[in-house]
């Protein structure tokens, strides 16, 4: 049975929570519950494990895609009231670099010993009490590898092993956040009707990725939505995207909108364990 999980949300039970994402824009995909919880009072931090550098579409953008979408994030994390926490960063801290790690697209491996201290460092340094994660089932590799690494770093800080990395720390609650494939197992859905407005900001602050794939918003406006009509529309859609094909950027908003106000708007968590991975 799904829960309608509002406690993830509630400062009550979540005082920390850490948002793990691969790239910048994955946090799009959990930006309702983001926007949720920080409204409520939780503080929430948004970490990258990359910068995105292989998310051009352009050879022009080559060079400097990596900064431009670490720029994008910060506006959108911004306005879903969290705070950015840059992974390349705590390496530095190591005295580490992102080479060292792989922490680039395609490059991730959840077996680093790098890139795991990398993120340890961070747990202890933010102290989450919950944190989010791709989910072990997404169809790209590096989410899959994300999910990996997040459940090994979260076992592996509440030990008192390698001070180096900060004292150690348990977190209470971990859940996976799905991203490019729906989540057929989800233990908690999280209502962001009310933060929708919101959502949408923060994701066309990633005007890269926009302008590479605009149907980022339609598509998650489908999923969210299906969680509760039980359908969709499929004629309303073929006919909005036909018509505004020019500008599926305005289509993709405009059947947000329409979805917005034929039903609630979910994100969908599972709850994960870590015990494999004493």
């Amino acid at each position: 049975m799904v829960n309608f999980g509002d406690e993830i949300t509630d400062p009550k039970y979540t005082k920390t929570m850490l948002y793990i994402a691969g790239h910048p824009d994955d946090e799009s995909f959990g930006s309702g519950t983001i926007k949720k919880a920080t409204e409520r009072g939780c503080e929430v931090f948004v970490v990258p494990i990359t910068h995105g550098r292989e998310g051009y579409s352009d050879k022009k953008q080559k060079e400097r895609i990596g900064d431009v979408r670490i720029e994008e994030m910060k506006e959108s994390v911004k306005i879903l009231g969290g705070e950015f926490l840059d992974f390349w960063e705590l390496l530095d801290d190591l005295g580490h670099t992102p080479e060292e790690a792989g922490a680039f697209d395609r490059e991730i491996w959840h077996r680093n010993k790098v890139l795991q201290d990398g993120l340890i460092y961070g747990i202890r340094k933010i102290e989450p009490n919950t944190i989010l994660f791709p989910y072990e089932f997404d169809f790209n590799d590096d989410h899959k590898e994300v999910c990996k690494l997040a459940k090994y770093c979260i076992s592996r800080s509440k030990r008192p092993s390698h001070p180096e990395l900060g004292d150690s720390h348990i977190v209470n609650r971990s859940f996976e956040y799905e991203i490019t494939n729906p989540m057929p197992n989800a233990t908690h859905l999280i209502d962001v009707t009310d933060q929708w407005g919101a959502v949408e900001e923060a994701f066309l602050c990633h005007k890269s990725q926009v302008e590479r794939d605009p149907g980022y918003l339609v598509r998650k406006a489908l999923r969210s939505s299906a969680r509760s009509l039980g359908q969709v529309y499929p004629q309303y859609v073929k006919e909005t995207l036909n018509e505004l094909w020019g500008n599926q950027v305005r289509g993709a908003r405009e059947l947000a909108s329409y979805y917005v106000l034929h039903g609630k708007m979910y994100e969908a968590l599972k709850s994960s364990t870590i015990e494999d991975f004493w």
